[in-house]
């Protein structure tokens, strides 16, 4: 409602369609969200979606086990029983050697210490995962995990922004324990659940950097990131390192899921390019070694939430609000245009497209030409998508507010990949992915001109 927007009563309405639990589920159990999914088959230009399809292929832990042996930042995960064999050679390598594992549900929740990798019982374990332990940096003699929320804006080509006003900060509810055994308390070393855990601010060790990041004001847990800076860096934590890294493993996940996902959405929703969008969190360890490891990616980021603090619910509103503004939504943003479409040459001229290439102007001209890689860019050989797709990636700068651009990687993010040796640009090749590789190519030139955009 605050951001100009009405309910009504049927998909076929609506502007945008905002949905809690996956839409895309054919046999829901209301006649109303049955409706709802057929609607998803018949959107139109301007119907946007709060979710994406495919998302299992990103959020469905066996798919991040099959990630973790090319992502160094997911912990190493077998599935058993089908993986059973390779984790005991595994083990029994150099590479494996003294590892400490954990047993995790593929589904859901549900952590386990495993006392001896070798027992013969653990063959026989149906839907279950694997994972090396990681032994944890501790705040306050605490272990803890850090939520990162990430929104996708687009499949193909792939868009995607990390919220830099905050994090999800949950300190496990008792202190840790260094000799870990099958009968020690979860508690002290898992986040076991919503309402399991420890606040930052209560932790005594993060209070001084609280009071530092809001003081007089009534924020509270919701400026979680600016006093994990201060902690961190006071013990030593190359913060800019660290948050490079977690950039670095969200892009690297996404590369190796999104394919798959806009494989899907193709399939089942061929018509559907710009009108789904979606924001997950990704949960994140610090080792003891100060290397950065992925837990998982939640669907669900929990914001809905009626009985956070209101803090939190303050930093939920926050995420909710710059989300749709992202998408150029909100009061001054896309959904002005369905009422009064003179707002759009206003606030996204077709110049602004435009990078004053010099091969444009004399060795470009229409058909053949366009073909050429320094033709590419240039007004005349674009298609009418790809100008809906420009416009969609300008729309998104111009209202990202606390939304950072992740993918296509900005410049210092770029550099980063390229020190660690991952080969993130392998994934713009113009030949599986042309959207992407003209979006990439559109953004460097714009970064040239402007440092905005870098």
């Amino acid at each position: 409602m605050a951001m100009g927007f009405a309910p009504t009563e049927t998909a076929a309405d609506a502007n945008l369609i905002w949905a809690r639990w996956d839409p895309f589920e054919k046999n829901h159990e209301t006649e109303r969200m049955q409706k709802a999914h057929e609607q998803l088959k018949r959107l139109t230009h301007h119907q946007l979606v709060n979710q994406v399809p495919g998302l299992g292929f990103l959020v469905v832990k066996s798919e991040l086990a099959k990630m973790s042996s090319n992502i160094r930042a997911i912990p190493r995960t077998f599935q058993l029983p089908e993986e059973h064999a390779a984790w005991q050679q595994f083990i029994s390598s150099e590479a494996g050697k003294g590892m400490e594992w954990v047993r995790k549900n593929a589904a859901h929740r549900g952590v386990q210490i495993i006392p001896d990798p070798a027992a013969p019982q653990l063959q026989e374990l149906q839907g279950v995962l694997v994972q090396q332990l990681v032994r944890p940096h501790l705040i306050g003699g605490r272990s803890w995990d850090v939520g990162v929320y990430v929104a996708i804006t687009q499949l193909e080509p792939l868009m995607a922004y990390v919220f830099t006003g905050s994090v999800l900060l949950r300190f496990c509810s008792k202190p840790y324990q260094r000799d870990i055994t099958p009968d020690t308390d979860i508690s002290t070393y898992v986040v076991t659940g919503l309402d399991d855990f420890t606040p930052g601010p209560q932790v005594v060790a993060m209070q001084p950097h609280y009071d530092d990041a809001y003081a007089g004001t009534t924020m509270g847990s919701s400026m979680s990131l600016a006093a994990l800076r201060g902690q961190l860096g006071s013990a030593g934590v190359n913060m800019t390192k660290w948050w490079l890294d977690v950039q670095a493993t969200i892009v690297q996940v996404l590369q190796e899921a999104v394919p798959k996902m806009e494989a899907h959405r193709s399939y089942y929703y061929p018509a559907a390019r710009a009108n789904f969008f979606t924001m997950l969190r990704f949960d994140f360890m610090l080792g003891e070694q100060g290397d950065s490891h992925l837990l998982e990616v939640n669907h669900s980021p929990g914001l809905h939430r009626r009985d956070i603090d209101l803090t939190q619910q303050l930093l939920s509103r926050k995420l909710v609000h710059d989300l749709i503004s992202l998408k150029g939504l909100g009061p001054e943003g896309r959904h002005n245009q369905f009422t009064n479409p003179t707002l759009t040459p206003l606030k996204y001229h077709m110049d602004s497209l435009c990078l004053g290439e010099p091969d444009c102007g004399s060795n470009c001209s229409e058909g053949k030409d366009c073909l050429k890689p320094q033709c590419k860019l240039c007004k005349k050989c674009k298609s009418l998508w790809q100008v809906v797709m420009l416009t969609n990636v300008q729309a998104e700068h111009q209202h990202a507010h606390a939304f950072m651009r992740v993918h296509p990687p900005h410049k210092a993010l770029a550099q980063h990949l390229d020190d660690a040796g991952v080969d993130w640009q392998a994934y713009f090749d113009s030949e599986q992915r042309p959207d992407s590789a003209l979006v990439k190519m559109w953004l460097d030139k714009k970064c040239e001109q402007d440092f905005r955009w870098c």
